[in-house]
């Protein structure tokens, strides 16, 4: 079985009621033809030949069978509602009666189970209510389908909610054995079960094709590919996605979605770790880099004030480094620095002085820089060292045994390499530590999963107690290897069999229910599901050439928003997660650009003649290439549209008046201007047959069932209608 996050609601049947209508009017037409029959054989002497295995009877029947089998298929496998207290309970676990009916689990292998009838080859959707009992954190249970682990579904409050997922069925027959068991109990809480419903969602769609990921990186071409438009989401549908995100995060309600927290002063805000009720250098520089993808300078210069103000240390051995973490009143909780946090900064600041023009976040991002590699020129202070060493690779912190092993996740070749190309000094050596962390790469991700641990000597071997494994800071080494690969291509083929070996290992662990904590080997050792590592696998569709890329999207496609007392670590990375999948995640330039040469705009095809009736919309649209990206204004008889800006204009419902207009586009970049073809929309008053379009199908000796409604349809009128004339002989 495959499985896919989703969000969206249950399906519900009703796409056949006219056929539906058709075939009862059909069905009650022929019962009563035998009576009509008989009275016309008493009237004219004679009787119908054939009696009722007569040709035109036979296809009535036929007809008719087709149709009623069909809609029955369709109603037979819309919905399957189990209340869980009427399943197979077993284990630890009772029925309750609050805060509803259903049944709670007390303790791990606690379960429910019934047999279910599925249909091989299709889509199903399942909803499971339940809650959380006691407080404490995220309950949940573990949906398998004959044994085999579909999804983890949670419930983050006492009182009852939904989670859902879609699930496709391969092979197995019709029966099933669906069960819904406790596996994450930690003592802080039990798990209530309501119900669970299935509805079918269709067949199971073709397999995209695999990605092909560009030979040249974006930051040479000024193409930042979007997977979720390449997988079919739609352009609005993800910036809608996006918007909503940082709204959540940044606006959202104070107790569960916010972690944008404004300061005690106007032109201050932090990010607030919320489960931890820390401020950290790693979320204020997230936070600040997200602000500059996203064009939001107002929330970015708050953050860097509150960052300058209260976390950079200004003299001393620590100078031009910031303090790692805060307590949420600004005070100090430890002085040393943590090496990822400065990455972001200084990037971050870059950015933000490239694509608003502010010269004074360059000299910000300059003087980190130079404290990275000015720590050790004379005697070592405090045991304050660089945050490189000798070997250009990035230290885990920069104070006294804790700079002699990395972090592979802070490891940041695509950020190193355009330090090499703005950095006022050191530019070699920036250079070189890109290089040097593309190579580390190699030497501390397991040669099968691909997985990399929390922390990892010089030569990468793991290290740290409990960090030797792959934990929550490894979540995002994968994806600063894809980054990288999207970037600048510069160790591509590895870099992508990389992406491939990880996603492949996920992939068995189950799309949406692999742990977020494992042994290198991918012994799994953490059972929760986490949207933070969800997002960074993601990621890794933009270096990845096999199929599993599209699962990994889709799945943080269909992932909810990061909510409750851990949304900010989560929340981060899902949305940094979704700027990079969408390609608004981007190296923005000193020229105000996100990479390529600037060229002017070129475009490839022209918009076309467009007729409709009167009432009708009609579309048109133009294609164009340039960089930066052109922007798009469309005009009707020479006018600028008001909001019409996209590369497809849909005009309002047409009348008349419209007839004879023409339509043409103005595309824009700050390289030149060109202006396409005009389009004549031809407006009339009753509407031109056309032919319906052929149905296509993989297979050309198949049929769909809907086919063979219609079909049966068709036979029942044609072999009515014969009877008819007979009788009217």
């Amino acid at each position: 079985m495959r499985t896919f996050r989703a969000s969206s609601s249950m399906a519900k049947p009703g796409q056949w009621s006219f056929l539906a209508l058709l075939s009862a009017r059909i069905f009650s037409v022929l019962v009563n033809l035998p009576r009509s029959a008989q009275r016309a054989q008493v009237r004219h002497g004679r009787r119908i030949d054939g009696g009722r295995w007569s040709s035109q009877n036979i296809v009535v029947r036929v007809g008719l069978a087709l149709l009623f089998a069909n809609l029955q298929s369709t109603v037979s496998a819309a919905d399957i509602h189990l209340e869980c207290e009427s399943m197979a309970i077993s284990g630890s676990a009772g029925t309750i009666t609050a805060p509803f009916s259903g049944v709670r689990l007390y303790a791990n292998e606690a379960q429910v189970a019934s047999a279910v009838t599925l249909t091989h080859g299709r889509r199903y959707q399942v909803v499971v209510r339940g809650a959380r009992s006691g407080g404490g954190t995220k309950a949940g249970v573990t949906l398998r389908l004959d044994g085999a682990v579909i999804a983890n579904l949670g419930f983050t409050a006492d009182t009852p909610s939904t989670d859902s997922v879609l699930m496709d069925v391969v092979g197995g027959g019709s029966s099933h054995q669906l069960e819904l068991r406790l596996t994450t109990d930690n003592g802080s809480n039990d798990t209530d079960i309501d119900w669970v419903g299935i509805t079918d969602a269709g067949v199971i769609p073709p397999p995209l094709t695999p990605p092909v990921p560009p030979s040249v990186g974006a930051v040479a071409s000024g193409i930042y590919r979007n997977l979720f438009v390449e997988a079919g989401h739609s352009a609005q549908a993800v910036n809608d996605k996006v918007q909503a995100a940082w709204q959540h995060l940044f606006y959202g309600d104070a107790a569960t979605q916010r972690v944008f927290i404004q300061g005690s002063v106007a032109d201050e805000a932090y990010i607030w770790d919320v489960g931890n009720n820390t401020i950290v250098s790693e979320g204020m520089s997230y936070g600040m880099m997200i602000c500059v993808q996203l064009d939001k300078r107002t929330e970015f210069e708050k953050l860097w004030n509150y960052t300058k103000r209260h976390m950079r240390h200004n003299g001393g051995a620590r100078d031009g480094y910031f303090a790692w973490q805060l307590s949420t009143n600004g005070e100090i909780r430890d002085p040393n620095p943590a090496s990822d946090g400065e990455a972001y900064f200084a990037t971050s600041l870059f950015f933000a002085a490239h694509r608003w023009n502010v010269p004074a976040f360059e000299a910000d991002a300059q003087a980190i820089l130079t404290a990275m590699l000015n720590k050790e020129n004379g005697p070592i202070q405090d045991s304050v060292r660089n945050m490189f060493n000798a070997d250009h690779l990035v230290v885990f912190t920069p104070y006294a045994n804790a700079a002699l092993f990395s972090d592979p996740s802070y490891h940041l070749p695509a950020f190193f390499e355009l330090w090499g190309r703005w950095a006022t000094a050191d530019r070699s050596f920036w250079t070189q530590a890109a290089n040097a962390s593309r190579a580390y790469f190699h030497l501390a991700a397991h040669a099968t999963t691909g997985l990399m641990p929390d922390y990892a000597n010089f030569d990468g071997t793991p290290t740290g107690g409990t960090h030797v494994d792959f934990r929550f800071d490894a979540w995002r080494a994968a994806a600063n290897v894809a980054v990288d690969r999207a970037w600048f291509a510069a160790d591509s083929t590895w870099q992508t069999a990389h992406a491939n070996r990880v996603l492949a290992f996920f992939a068995g662990q189950g799309w949406s229910a692999y742990g977020n904590q494992f042994e290198l080997d991918g012994t799994q050792l953490g059972s929760d599901h986490s949207p933070g590592l969800v997002s960074c696998n993601a990621v890794l569709g933009l270096s990845a050439n096999t199929g599993n890329a599209w699962p990994a999207v889709e799945a943080l496609w269909s992932t909810p928003i990061p909510s409750g007392q851990w949304r900010y670590y989560d929340g981060m990375l899902y949305l940094m997660g979704l700027l990079h999948v969408s390609g608004k995640f981007q190296a923005w330039m000193p020229d105000g650009s996100s990479g390529g040469s600037v060229v002017a705009p070129v475009i490839t095809a022209q918009p076309t003649n467009q007729g409709v009736i009167s009432g009708a919309t009609a579309s048109f649209s133009v294609t164009a290439t340039g960089t930066p990206a052109p922007t798009y204004q469309w005009q009707k008889n020479s006018v600028a549209i008001s909001g019409a800006t996209s590369p497809t204009y849909t005009t309002p419902a047409t009348v008349s008046g419209d007839n004879g207009a023409t339509y043409r586009c103005v595309v824009t970049n700050s390289a030149g201007t060109v202006t396409s073809a005009s389009a004549t929309l031809s407006v009339t008053a009753t509407a031109v047959p056309t032919p319906a379009p052929a149905t296509s199908s993989s297979n050309s000796k198949s049929c769909g069932m809907g086919s063979l409604a219609a079909l049966g349809a068709l036979l029942g009128l044609m072999g009515m209608l014969g009877l008819l004339r007979r009788e009217q002989r």
